[in-house]
């Protein structure tokens, strides 16, 4: 079986060239490798252009992920198309194991692999990979193995039954949990912990706020499509989804609240919501959730009322 790689970019000049390096390293070569660059502005095209063999295609104009990554399956020409972001390394074996799950495994339409930092080790990079583990093992599977949620790297699908599907192509972020809710019932995505890609974690606490607010603006966009798996009881039991249905000034108080067990010495009586002040020395797993708590809200109140928080 022949696999195509489809890698978005979008200023990656800093990360691309290790991530296309990488690639040229697997035990099990893949047939193709595809670029789609979305306008970048910076030398991400230059630095794909000095590896021989690879396939860039250039959009006119800055898209969404979705429509990217739809792009790039549309015109791959492998059995299965393998996808990952600008920002990861492939383990030197990972194509290889999402191989040997679709050889040993009939029933299956997909694969997910294992997902490592790759960043320098910082009190928030460490954080997120113990989310992550725990989303892998604790809230993303299903009793056979089977993936509940996948995300959209390190992810491969047969490429007949993906176009079937496809992402959609209007969410700012968030498209992957969406295909996930969509064709959950319909084929089965297992989980290949051996497969593994190192991904580049945020490091800093800005940079974690940043991160969660675009996918709290991408959940937002999730409402139209999975109005129902989105409210489930057993979602939102552990999920910063419920700030979805909070009223907008019940929204604006969540924040105000989030922000103010942030803030250094805050007062609430002058605390500046539209500037979040988070201290530098916050160190402790509940520190990092307040931020992410604070993260998710904004982004969704960005997209339900145009309000948006800068760092």
């Amino acid at each position: 079986m022949k696999i195509s790689v489809i890698i978005p970019t979008y200023n990656s000049e800093q990360t691309i060239s290790e991530c296309l390096g990488s690639l040229s390293t697997q035990t099990y070569s893949p047939y193709e490798i595809i670029i789609v660059d979305r306008k970048s502005v910076d030398l991400t095209v230059e630095k794909v252009k000095e590896f021989e063999g690879v396939r860039l295609i250039l959009k006119e104009f800055p898209v969404l992920k979705g429509a990217v990554r739809n792009r790039g399956a549309g015109i791959a020409v492998g059995d299965i198309i393998f996808f990952c972001d600008a920002d990861c390394i492939v383990d030197q074996r990972a194509l290889e194991y999402h191989l040997k799950s679709y050889k040993s495994r009939k029933d299956i339409s997909g694969v997910m692999g294992g997902i490592r930092n790759a960043s320098s080790k910082t009190f928030v990079s460490v954080f997120v990979q113990k989310e992550e583990m725990a989303n892998q093992w604790l809230r993303g599977l299903n009793p056979d193995g089977s993936c509940k949620i996948f995300g959209n790297t390190n992810f491969s699908m047969y490429r007949s039954d993906f176009l079937k599907w496809k992402y959609r192509e209007d969410l700012v972020a968030a498209e992957d949990t969406e295909l996930s809710l969509r064709i959950s019932k319909e084929v089965k995505i297992i989980f290949e912990p051996k497969a593994i890609v190192f991904h580049h974690h945020p490091t800093t606490v800005q940079a974690l706020f940043k991160q969660r607010k675009w996918w709290g603006e991408g959940i937002f966009g999730l409402i139209r499509y999975c109005k129902r798996e989105v409210f489930d009881p057993d979602s939102r039991a552990y999920s910063v989804w419920r700030y979805l249905d909070y009223p907008e000034d019940h929204l604006h108080e969540a924040i105000f609240q989030d922000n103010q067990l942030l803030c250094d010495g805050c007062r609430a009586q002058i605390c500046k919501i539209d500037t979040p002040r988070l201290p530098k020395h916050g160190e402790s797993d509940e520190y990092l959730c307040r931020v992410i708590c604070l993260g998710f809200a904004s982004g969704i109140l960005k997209q339900r009322t145009g309000i948006d928080y800068y760092w």
